[in-house]
């Protein structure tokens, strides 16, 4: 009898393990997937963006932009624990939800400063003789003459779409790192 008893614990507690594992796999699942898919995107985006800029291809820029607007949507969709494609999302903490909405931001402006590039691109390349270049001018003194170098706009908007590029990667970062510590405490027996 002391046999059968023991066999029927060590039953149910499988049981209850494997159930327990299940239901966090289910419930951890869409977070793996989102964080894996805009990482990806969010690299592919700027890979693309890099080629359609030396190439001037507007459809490898639209492909890039359509990447981000996709993982923005993604994460805005976690955020608002709808259904997506990667699946059904249940927010249980704020923490996850503040890390989504940052995300989200980032991956927008992102985006923002793709396309502010690109349409400062095509004025530029197409009106390159009418813009002005901010600080182009001579100063002189009594001694020497000193040129301030032309800070070309286009140069400006590189710098600003690899700022937003890193801050939407470190953003995505963090929330990768808070969704790895939420599935090793639910693995925690």
């Amino acid at each position: 009898i002391f046999l059968s008893f023991t066999g029927i614990a060590i039953v149910v507690m499988v049981f209850y393990v494997n159930q327990f594992g299940r239901n966090n796999a289910v419930k951890n699942t869409p977070y793996v997937r989102l964080v894996d898919q805009s990482k990806s995107q969010i690299d592919q985006a700027y890979l693309l963006f890099g080629q359609a800029i030396r190439d001037e291809n507007a459809d490898l820029n639209q492909q890039a932009v359509s990447l981000l607007a996709n993982s923005r949507d993604l994460l805005q969709g976690a955020y608002e624990e709808n259904q997506t494609e990667l699946g059904g999302f249940t927010l249980s903490d704020e923490e996850t939800k503040a890390y989504l909405k940052e995300t989200s931001i980032g991956v927008e402006n992102f985006k923002i400063a793709i396309q502010t590039h690109w349409k400062l691109k095509k004025e530029y390349t197409s009106h390159e003789s009418e813009l002005q270049v901010v600080g182009d001018s001579t100063v002189s003194d009594s001694t020497m003459l000193i040129a301030e170098p032309a800070i070309n706009p286009e140069i400006e908007y590189s710098i600003k779409v690899d700022s937003t590029y890193a801050h939407a990667q470190g953003t995505m970062k963090t929330f990768s790192d808070h969704i790895n510590k939420r599935i090793e405490a639910d693995t925690v027996y």
